[in-house]
């Protein structure tokens, strides 16, 4: 009776502890630039963080998950206050998250630094939930050290159901993923060159949606449509097999024919117009090897066609 009473007394000590020896449980992904904690743990959980108040009314960010059910509430009855400051002296999308005993307080330096302070803090429920304890007391600071931070979506050969896709950005934008590049190849329903286009290709008011979808989520999508090489989605219909380098291989363009200029700027424009909120033009230009043409060099043949595409870039607003 005697050893069953301490066990007891033992388990009951264990789960009303207050204390934490490190973070080690409490997983943040990708890492935060500064982070410092205390061993004491707050009287915040999964079940009482309801409600949150902004002290400028700032609507709440999308959320995700472990957040997704907090609401705007008054001051005194939320477990969070939060604001954006554009004052605050850190880069673009930074912030700052404070843990205390009974209040959360988050600081943006704008509205993507708010989405990503509850990004950060829906992982730390996340964890805390699992382990069926509170959330430590910690104090963190964060901000991207790098301003664009892409990846690479492929979709030449393959393409996965719609609902695919907008999954897939709500992962990216919990891992703080803030650009995508898409290299469509024949995947875009190309209205001013319809013949490009694959029978699976996708509308590009269909692109728009998704694109919507990931700025809301602060992932801005831009285009990758292969020009000079890698061209054979272009040249293998005939009739723009007359803009070919080499008349028997459909891969790559002649750039001193004006037209091989015409069609590649239909393309893009048709990918810009999909992709509204992209800063970027992923123009390809790569595994190229030209004919001599004219008494130029293959590089003065690259940089002609580099130098035409980039202009057209810039003309519309795109780097």
């Amino acid at each position: 009776m005697r050893q069953i009473f301490i066990l007891l007394l033992a388990f009951i000590l264990i789960k009303c502890s207050n204390k934490i020896e490190d973070l080690e449980k409490f997983k943040l992904l990708p890492s935060v630039q500064k982070l410092e904690f205390s061993n004491d743990l707050s009287n915040l959980n999964f079940e009482n963080i309801k409600f949150a108040y902004s002290v400028n009314n700032n609507e709440l960010p999308i959320r995700f998950d472990f957040t997704n059910h907090i609401k705007n509430n008054t001051q005194s009855k939320s477990s969070i206050d939060y604001h954006i400051n554009s004052n605050l002296d850190l880069n673009q999308e930074g912030y700052k998250l404070n843990i205390l005993k009974n209040k959360i307080s988050i600081e943006a330096k704008d509205q993507a630094g708010l989405f990503y302070a509850f990004i950060t803090l829906d992982q730390l429920i996340e964890d805390s939930k699992d382990q069926n304890t509170n959330l430590p007391i910690v104090n963190i600071i964060d901000y991207p050290l790098l301003e664009f931070r892409p990846i690479h979506i492929d979709i030449k050969h393959h393409l996965e159901k719609k609902s695919y896709y907008f999954s897939l950005i709500d992962d990216l934008a919990k891992q703080k993923i803030n650009g995508i590049i898409v290299e469509f190849e024949d995947k875009l329903k190309y209205e001013l060159r319809p013949e490009v286009a694959s029978p699976d290709a996708l509308p590009i008011e269909w692109w728009l949606e998704l694109s919507e979808y990931a700025n809301s989520r602060n992932i801005k999508i831009n285009p990758l449509v292969q020009g000079l090489g890698h061209a054979s989605f272009i040249l293998k219909h005939k009739k723009n097999k007359h803009l070919r380098d080499v008349s028997n291989s459909d891969w790559a363009f002649n750039p001193l024919n004006p037209e091989t200029y015409d069609l590649q700027f239909d393309l893009y424009l048709d990918a810009i117009k999909a992709t509204p909120f992209g800063k970027y033009l992923h123009i390809g230009g790569d595994e190229v090897h030209l004919l001599k043409r004219e008494g130029k060099s293959e590089l003065e043949l690259n940089l002609i066609w580099l130098n035409k595409v980039c202009q057209f870039a810039e003309k519309h607003n795109r780097i």
